[in-house]
């Protein structure tokens, strides 16, 4: 992702016949649809081999001001593509969509916000995170980016769709972003925030109690090791669609957190309650250490309550020396 932050815009869009998009944008053979923000300006750029058989795509960039000479590094950049019907029995053959998911675990990104999201029959995500990359000079460069992904296996359909920002750069734009999605549609449907089922598990503690999990993926084998201070369980869902999961572990744990994937730490957004966490859908196992677990009674309570029984005490005596 950051690499386009690196490479100029302008070097996208030299071609001669360059068709410049402005306001509405409309391909009615993937039935993607959009309107580009005021004063923003896009076009196709070959960014992906076009020849790849049975693959119907579209690539669009946009940037803030006239594509054909803008030297900043703030842009919009919209990916489609599905295969047609005469590719569908074919589908091996045709190479997987492009995973944002799997880039930032890659990259070691902060998550900074995720949503589970829907455009019709295709499930997907809206998440926002910063990732730091040094140029060619050793400089780091810090990008704040906000990405729509969503996708389906059978038939294969996704869209992607970034806005990438220098960090100080970003909160200036994202409000043209925002707008810019309301305007999305993909066959008719627009992108919509749902709400992600919700899963109960069990914990004994001094009393039962419980963990809730909200997540688009498939749970089971889940379980608590108070020794260990930690939960675990396993996620499965389509191969190679997005798995968004909320935890809630304020009953149980105690953070700061750790999530672990498959053996291996990734980014997560630790909450006053728990943790969300994304992924890219294949059967996980899951494990989320905290720092210690929740006791029956806060240790600050304790005290107060220890107060409240030697009062308690005081008054039963004194009652009993009253009634002699």
């Amino acid at each position: 992702l950051l690499t386009l932050l690196i490479i100029p815009i302008s070097s996208y869009a030299q071609s001669e016949d360059l068709q410049v998009i402005e306001n509405e944008y409309s391909n009615k053979d993937l039935g993607l649809e959009f309107i580009l923000p005021d004063g923003w300006n896009g076009a196709q750029i070959p960014l992906l081999p076009s020849s790849i058989d049975g693959l119907l795509s579209d690539i669009i960039l946009a940037t803030p001001d006239d594509i054909r000479s803008y030297n900043g590094t703030t842009f919009i950049l919209v990916m489609a593509g599905e295969v047609t019907d005469e590719f569908k029995g074919d589908i091996a053959n045709i190479p997987e969509p492009p995973n944002p998911v799997k880039q930032i675990i890659n990259q070691g990104c902060e998550l900074i916000s995720a949503n589970y999201i829907t455009i019709g029959d295709l499930d997907g995500i809206e998440f926002e995170s910063i990732c730091k990359e040094a140029d060619e000079n050793g400089n780091t460069i810090t990008a704040k980016n906000k990405i729509i992904f969503a996708n389906q296996n059978s038939p294969m359909r996704f869209i992607s769709v970034l806005f990438i920002a220098k960090a100080d750069e970003y909160d200036s734009y994202i409000q043209d972003f925002d707008d810019m999605i309301d305007t999305l549609a993909l066959s008719g449907n627009k992108v919509r925030v749902d709400k992600l089922p919700n899963i109960e598990e069990r914990v004994m503690l001094e009393e039962e109690t419980f963990v809730n999990i909200k997540t688009n993926s498939d749970i089971n084998d889940f379980s608590f090791n108070e020794e260990d201070k930690s939960i675990s369980f396993n996620a499965e869902g389509e191969e190679n669609t997005i798995g968004i999961a909320e935890v809630y572990l304020d009953n149980v744990l105690k953070g700061p957190y750790t999530v672990i994937v498959d053996d291996k730490p990734i980014p997560f957004i630790d909450n006053e309650t728990g943790v969300t966490f994304i992924y890219t859908h294949s059967l996980h196992k899951i494990k989320i250490i905290g720092s210690e677990v929740v006791p029956e009674f806060p240790i600050t309570v304790l005290p107060l309550l220890a107060i409240i029984i030697g009062i308690m005490v005081m008054i039963s005596k004194s009652n009993q020396i009253l009634k002699r």
